[in-house]
């Protein structure tokens, strides 16, 4: 009887066999890495903001304001609160001397950054759109005071375009 052997293996089986587990060890160590890079265990720039209930949010700002503001601009009291944009939207009513005056204000909904007053870039665009338009078709002496919805922001311009005065010395003459 001749002895059995067992097949020698070639020498090309065994380094696929070692490309095959590096191959694998690599797939899994990028998955890993992606996950741990892009996946759920990872919080948007570190930071972890931890929500607060809109009641919560608006109860906390109205005491801020009459503890911080309360001596300026009187007692603020609790109209309503909605989401809106990100943000919750707090009307309030400030009492001064008796009167008052309703307030939007914003907070975010972690309840760390107030916001008085924002600005609508929507409103301010189509009232800058608009002050555009009377400029190009009044000409003559435009006085235009663009104010965004629920803001202080003001722009005053003042235009005076008289055809009749002499070009400058710079600029050629346009009747010529």
């Amino acid at each position: 009887m001749s002895p059995t052997t067992s097949p020698q293996p070639t020498p090309m089986t065994k380094p696929m066999n070692i490309w095959v587990i590096i191959s694998i060890v690599l797939a899994i160590a990028l998955i890993g890495v992606s996950v741990y890079a892009f996946g759920p265990l990872k919080s948007t720039k570190g930071d972890n903001m931890v929500v607060k209930s809109s009641d919560q949010a608006s109860s906390d700002l109205i005491s801020f304001i009459n503890q911080v503001y309360g001596a300026q601009v009187g007692n603020a009291t609790l109209k309503s609160t909605t989401e809106k944009s990100g943000l919750y939207e707090i009307a309030l009513s400030i009492s001064t001397n008796g009167q008052p005056t309703d307030q939007t204000v914003y907070v975010t909904k972690d309840g760390k950054y107030f916001i008085p007053q924002v600005i609508d870039i929507a409103d301010v665009t189509k009232q800058f759109q608009t002050y555009q338009q009377q400029q190009q078709q009044g000409g003559a002496n435009v006085n235009a005071n663009v104010n965004a919805v629920n803001t202080n922001a003001n722009v005053n311009v003042d235009t005076n375009a008289n055809t009749n005065t002499a070009p400058s010395p710079t600029q050629p003459d346009p009747t010529k």
